[in-house]
């Protein structure tokens, strides 16, 4: 379970610095992709989604992380690619389970969308 004490270790391993649990923000995605998914706030108020994953997963999720890196580093827009520990990986493997974390992207792609039809009626958005 990914309770205070075990965010603060994993955001700590990614050289983040938890400051607050978020419930109140929405998870896009489907909850099933993961055992568990919170958002969270770091110090400097930037927001994150930590994801316990099962071991069965975890190699597939590498190879997906991996991917997204490098379609980003292509300059495909609008990836929210997942942070890397210091050695390189994607995924932290503790005695209690694995974790991945990344940018929370949940209110860009919201204010996004209402730009969009903001445009499409003529609107502006903002």
């Amino acid at each position: 379970m990914l309770v205070p004490k075990t965010i603060e270790q994993v955001l700590n391993a990614y050289h983040l610095e938890f400051s607050k649990e978020r419930p109140d923000l929405p998870l896009e995605g489907s909850p099933q992709r993961s055992l568990e998914r919170h958002a969270v706030e770091d110090s400097p108020g930037k927001i994150f989604i930590v994801e316990a994953l099962e071991p069965g997963m975890v190699d597939r999720k590498e190879t997906i992380a991996a991917t997204l890196d490098k379609l980003s580093l292509a300059g495909l827009k609008d990836l929210a690619p997942y942070q890397r520990l210091k050695q390189g990986d994607h995924i932290l493997s503790l005695e209690k389970g694995h974790y991945q974390v990344s940018p929370y992207e949940g209110s860009r792609r919201q204010n996004a969308g209402l730009m969009n039809r903001n445009r499409i009626r003529g609107g502006h958005a903002g």
